[in-house]
């Protein structure tokens, strides 16, 4: 038999960080197993080995194993790993990520991220992450230089430009945006006994920009944009507003949309990791191990998606993997 070759490809392709002394397995059958683990269950080192050991007649098959299963290491006093990833939603894959610790922290990884992505003619969203992390200038000049159009949450990270753009809206609305080019676009969903209802009001007229950012920093900025979300189950409503910036015309439907991509990304990925792959329950702190099993994690995701001749779920496709050999070759084929 011989080795997926698509995946293969890419992993032997990958520089290999190690001291030659410490080089007793290759990288190749490390990463290739760890991988192959992951998409079959595996959800920390050991499970990782115990896959391996459990497996080893079936990869000697096309991998040479000359020193039999690599071991996982252990240690402990490891902070939780934070992260910041980027997700293409039309296609529903996971296209980079970057740590986020001491030494590389948010408002440095997310444009190191973005710097390795092909972004030409993308819209690109930042949302949802703590204060001082999405909504950053060199975000935005980042994504401008990419050749790719922006729109950026605001929250406390940016408290000027988000005091003037809530002050801006209170007025507008207070005078029905009388004399203001705007653009208003609703949205009724109606999903297992929920009722969500999103309003998006968006300013494009020059002079608030300049108004909001009156130096100039914040590149090309052409719409400022105000949602309000509403859902009703039963007797209960909860509604929200929130505020964002953008690069792109005022075009309220447009700009609803890419809004509401970017929290497909709380069902589409988090969620999945986290359900399927139990990624928030995960304790793994041993030096760049939770960093290296969450890139696995999300590239077992990506090819899971890919193979779509399975039935269920990706946690059902997880476990078809781990009993069907056949299955699991298909799955790397992808």
């Amino acid at each position: 038999m011989t080795a997926p070759v698509p995946l293969v490809s890419l992993l032997t392709a990958v520089d290999d960080p190690r001291r030659p002394q410490g080089q007793y397995h290759s990288l190749e059958a490390i990463l290739l197993i760890a991988t192959l683990a992951v998409i079959c269950g595996a959800d920390n080192g050991t499970e990782v080995e115990f896959f391996g050991h459990q497996k080893q007649a079936w990869l000697e098959t096309f991998l040479e194993l000359p020193h039999g299963i690599p071991s996982h290491d252990q240690a402990r006093g490891v902070s939780p790993l934070h992260l910041v990833s980027a997700w293409a939603d039309e296609a529903r894959l996971v296209l980079g990520q970057r740590r986020v610790d001491s030494r590389f922290n948010a408002s440095t990884a997310i444009p190191a991220l973005l710097e390795t992505l092909t972004l030409e003619g993308c819209i690109v969203t930042i949302d949802r992450v703590p204060p001082g992390w999405g909504c950053q200038k060199r975000m935005a000049q980042t994504i401008r230089d990419r050749g790719a159009d922006y729109v950026l949450a605001l929250k406390g990270n940016q408290p000027q430009l988000h005091e003037a753009v809530v002050e801006t809206f209170a007025v507008e609305q207070a005078e029905g945006f009388e004399g203001c080019d705007h653009d208003c676009h609703k949205t009724v969903n109606k999903n297992h006994g929920r009722i969500e209802t999103r309003c998006c009001w968006v300013i494009g007229t020059p002079e608030y920009s300049r108004y909001v950012d009156p130096d100039g920093v914040w590149p090309d900025l052409q719409s400022l944009i105000m949602i309000e979300a509403q859902r009703r189950q039963g007797d209960q409503v909860t509604a929200e507003t929130r505020y964002y910036i953008s690069r792109l015309p005022a075009d309220a439907r447009v700009l609803l949309q890419a809004v509401r991509s970017h929290w497909g990304i709380e069902n589409s990925l988090h969620w999945v990791l986290d359900m399927a792959f139990r990624e928030d329950a995960s304790r793994v702190r041993t030096g760049h191990a939770a960093h290296n099993l969450s890139l696995l994690r999300r590239m077992a995701l990506n090819l899971l998606r890919r193979e779509t001749t399975a039935k269920g779920g990706i946690a059902a496709r997880r476990k078809q993997a781990g009993w069907n050999d056949g299955y699991l070759l298909k799955v790397l084929s992808k």
